[in-house]
């Protein structure tokens, strides 16, 4: 699930003033009334099972590979649902986001050109937007 979404509980409660538990300075969404964009939105998608190690996929801006890696089950792509209720599959560009099941979790793939795109276009319908001020970023 998008790290974005409900609650987040290690002992800090960060997200029940609806910032995110990660990125502080972004909204924590903790009902679909207060997603800005549905339809840009998505709430749960295919993560790569080596890459399963709780429950939300992080997204995270600052790096130069992928922490949570995206599935690529779906000849090379991945099924993500959104949060107006529709779904697509998306198909990466890259070979660092198709990274293939070995049974371990640390891969740490750097991000070529390609897969410097497939973050951006994960990053633009993450939801990422200021929590003072609302505002949109990351494309988003």
């Amino acid at each position: 699930m998008n790290s974005v979404f409900g609650r987040f509980s290690s002992g800090i409660e960060r997200t029940a003033p609806d910032v995110n538990f990660f990125l502080p300075q972004f909204a924590q969404y903790l009902g679909l009334a207060r997603v800005p964009k549905p339809s840009k939105t998505w709430v749960v998608l295919d993560e790569q099972a080596d890459s399963i190690n709780d429950d939300i996929f992080f997204v995270d801006p600052a790096l130069s590979f992928w922490g949570d890696i995206p599935a690529s089950y779906h000849n090379g792509g991945c099924g993500i649902a959104f949060s107006d209720g529709h779904s697509e599959i998306k198909k990466w560009l890259s070979s660092a986001s198709k990274l293939p099941v070995r049974y371990s979790f640390f891969y740490n793939v750097p991000f070529d050109a390609a897969a410097r795109q497939d973050l951006q276009w994960c990053l633009e319908r993450t939801g990422y937007t200021d929590a003072n001020t609302g505002q949109p970023a990351y494309g988003y």
